[in-house]
């Protein structure tokens, strides 16, 4: 069958530092005889299509790259009607609000069966935004920006799909509080982790070591993006309660400058220089030697609609010592195929880290019990069965067309571009009096 995939991200667009939904799946229904086009932003290189794996990627010309604008979504219906009338599209996948143009430009909206793959909701990207912003203020343009693009765009685009897909059973708790009509076309599809990705060599992984200065010390992994929401201060705060180990500790991820700045001032204010190495992000080939050659990996955050570097590490038979939030208890069970640990608790998780990197039986277990799970149950050839049952069920159904030409639609439209295009030009001035300030 011939899919689309509308997203405004790939790992191109991060320099290969990243796995994305769309490409571990899409690689696997390209494996199996699909004919996949994904249609996407702007690159910085200025490569506007590519094919790779037999699937071939559209990177639209002056759309800000890795973003949502009216331009990439005007631009991305445009190219799907170009491309449909000569292809004639089975399915359409949109990850998360991708899509939006396809529904609100298109000239054969609600023509093609539409899968929508929600990776977070309104109720928890609240849980995230004060861990992202400082200021009062700054999280009151964040709260205006989620209402505007949850509460309008998502809800269209989920009204519309014929069905959507969720990460977590844990998020797909938060779709059905946010958007209730949603139930009988939902359905959960967990990540899934392509195993051949994740033999690593020893003969590399020596080299990284010898690189990064490593010799016998037990290596802690943070493995991701640095950001509030990430909880890696409490991963720092917690070493100063680590007692009688020799160990390193390496973050490795790329993120918000602000927040590296301070973590790097945390780790001096602490004095612990010596026990952290921070890493910008590596390329994705590299991710299973690092997790290969670390002795534990820790995920801190204060909010995961999964967790996917948790599958990961399992797949690469390192234990995981994770907080108890959002979908992470779906991977993790406590002392069975790891620990987990409040969140915001330096102490205990400080007290985990060190049982696990002493006892070598109950690490076995864990490496053991991590491993099953991801054989068992979370594979990608499971997931995209899954995906499969659902595209040949749709396969001859097209959207019944939604009537949504009211005086509410048009007058929501008008607060969403008059609000976001108020919160542009506050957060535009704001950067200025910022950079203004900082010049003195």
């Amino acid at each position: 069958m011939r899919i689309c995939i509308f997203t405004r991200t790939t790992s191109a667009h991060r320099k290969g530092k990243g796995n994305f939904h769309h490409e571990v799946i899409g690689l696997e229904l390209a494996e199996r005889g699909h004919e996949l086009i994904v249609i996407t932003t702007s690159r910085i290189d200025g490569i506007t299509s590519t094919v790779k794996d037999n699937i071939k990627t559209y990177y639209l010309e002056d759309t800000r790259p890795d973003s949502y604008s009216t331009g990439f979504w005007k631009k991305s219906a445009a190219q799907f009607d170009d491309l449909h009338r000569e292809l004639k599209f089975d399915i359409i996948i949109s990850e998360s609000g991708s899509a939006y143009g396809y529904l609100k430009y298109s000239r054969y909206k609600n023509v093609v069966p539409l899968i929508q793959v929600s990776h977070n909701s309104f109720s928890s990207n609240m849980k995230m935004i004060r861990f992202t912003f400082s200021t009062f203020f700054i999280i009151t343009l964040g709260l205006l920006n989620q209402f505007l693009f949850s509460k309008i765009l998502i809800r269209r685009l989920l009204i519309r799909a014929n069905s959507v897909v969720c990460v977590s059973k844990n998020l797909a708790a938060f779709i059905l509080n946010d958007y209730s009509f949603v139930k009988p076309k939902l359905s959960v599809i967990y990540n899934g982790i392509q195993l051949s990705r994740f033999n690593y060599s020893e003969k590399k992984i020596k080299n990284i070591k010898k690189e990064l200065s490593l010799s016998d010390e037990k290596i802690i992994l943070y493995l991701g993006r640095l950001s509030g929401e990430k909880g890696i201060d409490y991963l720092i705060r917690a070493l100063v309660h680590i007692e009688n180990l020799n160990y390193k500790l390496l973050i490795v991820g790329y993120g918000n400058p602000d927040y590296e700045s301070y973590l790097k001032d945390l780790i001096k204010d602490l004095r612990v220089e010596e026990k952290v190495l921070v890493i910008k992000g590596v390329d994705y080939f590299e991710v299973p030697l690092y997790l290969g050659m670390s002795d534990i990996l820790i995920l801190p955050s204060l909010y995961e609609s999964l967790g996917y570097v948790i599958l990961e590490s399992f797949a690469c038979k390192t234990p995981v010592i994770a907080t108890r939030v959002g979908g992470v208890p779906e991977l993790i069970k406590n002392n069975k195929n790891g620990f987990l640990v409040p969140p915001k608790n330096p102490k205990k998780l400080a007290e985990k880290i060190q049982i696990l990197l002493e006892n070598e039986t109950l690490k076995n277990r864990f490496i053991e019990s991590g491993y099953d799970l991801v054989v068992k149950k979370f594979t990608v050839q499971r997931s995209v069965d899954e995906f499969e049952k659902i595209i040949h069920k749709l396969k001859k159904k097209t959207s019944s067309p939604v009537k949504d030409i009211s005086f509410i639609k048009i007058l929501s439209d008008l607060l969403y571009y008059l609000v976001r295009v108020m919160i542009w030009g506050v957060t535009f001035i704001a950067n200025l009096i910022h950079k203004k300030k900082n010049s003195f």
